[in-house]
């Protein structure tokens, strides 16, 4: 490979993902695949331009400069088919702020916000500390995987007067990609209502072939687009987000909270990287979302015919593995794996109502990383058929 390189030895680095095990005392020889962060080192040419920024020995108050916005415009467009101008574009530390904004700045107290669930936690947790209501739809999984419910999603929208739905694209947990058909119907829908649409489209580029990304806001530039360089190329802790919004009284009720936050000069490291990123880094994306696809095609073979059965994904490093054959609840089997498998993944209950019976699991990380953990797995399992435990 000539730009993605592995690095599962991150411990004692600070890393959320893997020193948290210390924090938690957790087996020290425990695999972390639950936070979504990969461990795959950022390309060489983002850490260039910062070294080149660092060795300019001074980190003082900064402008951004006009080729950030161009960069995310150029992306959408080359990548994605999507055209939107550099002044839609509001720059903020990271999406669940972006989420946070808009559920204060668009939406008042005791408004029933519509979340479809299972889905990743801030979602909800931001609508219940805004102090709005959250009204959940649950996906329906059949046997191709998920799909939204359009008549469960109208009738609450109606019962509960919805004013805003968050929105996710491609979905986490479930690795759904959604096609032209389902956002049509979705955005046709909220339409029909005046609800307001908060799409989080983070997890854009990790898609798989056969599968196509489709921005809302191309569809229909009344979206709020939220997205950010932080999933695709391994940089979180660089601070940088985007609120896209073509509406000119929308971004100033948005920029007008940021103000009142005092949240309006930008980490100029992150404002760097994402520059680099999207405009010299392609080819890190084509072969990044051949490892992960390559890497989930091996743990659906290594996990066949075991009680962790995988849901089919079409997108995103984060596969949902229902596990209800274990007839243990998710919180009960992630405890049980992190002591005696060592093995950490993600509690699915945490993403909603309809998670419960599943795990989540980062497959970004290195080939032998997840042979070990699979092996680890299936050989839990065939302890507690030997020992004819019950797994309780």
């Amino acid at each position: 490979m000539k730009h993605v390189r592995f690095k599962t030895s991150r411990h004692h680095t600070h890393s959320r993902k893997y020193d948290s095990i210390f924090l938690n005392q957790y087996p020290l020889d425990t695999i972390p695949l639950w936070v979504a962060d990969m461990d795959i080192e950022v390309d060489e040419r983002i850490l260039q331009g910062l070294h080149s920024y660092l060795n300019e020995k001074i980190l003082g108050y900064n402008l951004e400069d006009p080729t950030y916005a161009q960069s995310i415009v150029d992306y959408l467009r080359r990548r994605h088919h999507c055209d939107i101008k550099p002044n839609w574009i509001m720059t903020t530390p990271n999406v669940v702020s972006s989420i946070n904004a808009c559920l204060l700045a668009l939406t008042e107290p005791d408004d029933a916000v519509l979340v479809i669930e299972p889905v990743y936690m801030p979602f909800f947790k931001s609508v219940e500390s805004t102090q709005r209501k959250v009204i959940f739809s649950s996906l329906k999984l059949l046997p191709s995987g998920y799909v939204m419910d359009f008549e469960d999603m109208e009738s609450k929208i109606v019962e509960h007067k919805i004013k805003m739905v968050l929105f996710c694209s491609p979905h986490n947990p479930v690795g759904r990609v959604w096609r032209f058909e389902e956002l049509e119907q979705f955005l046709s829908l909220m339409k029909k209502h005046n609800v307001i649409v908060v799409s989080d489209e983070i997890h854009m580029d990790f898609i798989f072939e056969g599968h196509k990304h489709i921005p809302l806001i191309g569809l229909d530039d009344s979206v709020i687009m939220l997205m950010s360089a932080s999933k695709t190329f391994n940089l979180a802790s660089a601070h940088v987000s985007q609120l896209i919004v073509k509406d000119g009284r929308t971004r100033k009720k948005l920029m007008s909270l940021y103000h009142q936050l005092g949240l309006f000069h930008h980490h100029e490291l992150g404002l760097r990287a994402t520059t680099i990123a999207y405009s010299q880094c392609d080819d890190f994306i084509d072969e990044l979302c051949e490892v992960i696809e390559s890497n989930v095609q091996l743990v659906e073979s290594l996990l066949k015919d075991s009680p962790f059965t995988v849901i089919p994904m079409e997108g995103t490093y984060l596969m949902w593995i229902d596990i209800t054959k274990l007839n243990l609840t998710s919180c009960q089997c992630q405890k049980r794996l992190i002591k005696e498998a060592k093995v950490w993944l993600h509690d699915g209950s945490i993403f909603g109502p309809t998670g419960e019976g599943y795990l989540r699991m980062n497959v970004a990380t290195s080939p032998e990383q997840l042979i070990e953990a699979c092996q680890r797995l299936l050989l839990w399992v065939k302890e507690q058929t030997h020992e004819s435990e019950p797994l309780k």
